[in-house]
């Protein structure tokens, strides 16, 4: 595994910032939360779950199989070209 500079590292944090941040991770948790009352606890720990822990699971995948077609091409060749169009 090679280094990055400070600059590559910007850029791949803002990259995937820019990739998981939208209008429902504004709009959405507010929302959930004053609609959860008691379970407040219960609905963070589920959108913590679902809108952090998922997406970065799913890029340490992707990176540890140095892209997404060998990670789906590991389960079946004809499986990959019809996921990936």
């Amino acid at each position: 595994m090679q280094n990055l500079s400070m600059k590559h590292r910007c850029i791949i944090g803002f990259t995937l910032f820019s990739m998981f941040f939208g209008a429902g991770n504004l709009i959405f948790p507010p929302l959930l939360g004053a609609q959860a009352g008691r379970d407040t606890l219960i609905a963070m720990a589920g959108l913590g779950l679902t809108a952090v822990l998922l997406p970065v699971l799913s890029v340490m995948a992707v990176a540890r199989h140095d892209g997404l077609t060998n990670l789906v091409g590991s389960i079946h060749p004809v499986l990959a070209i019809m996921f990936l169009s």
